[in-house]
């Protein structure tokens, strides 16, 4: 079964995706209690997801900057999102 995908412009990329929050607060998932949250919060497979997503995310932010497209699964987005959201408000 394909999953849908859905293609954002860069200006989309900006607006819906917490790239930047991403790569400034997953740099403190290795210590004390954002560890503890972290791993309680997302399963193994999330985590890989995240950290996948992190090297794409860390090039755009600090080295190439942001695509003129790119292709996101929804399952991802809503990942990305729930990712945005716990590095926010660590």
């Amino acid at each position: 079964m394909a999953q849908m995908s859905v293609e954002y412009s860069r200006d989309e990329i900006n607006q819906k995706i917490p790239y930047a929050i991403i790569v400034e607060g997953r740099e403190k998932k290795n210590y004390g209690r954002v560890k503890r949250e972290y791993l309680k919060e997302f399963n193994i497979k999330e985590r890989q997801t995240i950290g996948v997503y992190y090297n794409i995310f860390y090039k755009w932010y600090l080295v190439k900057g942001v695509p003129d497209s790119y292709h996101f699964t929804i399952k991802n987005l809503q990942l990305l999102d729930r990712a945005g959201n716990f590095f926010g408000n660590i």
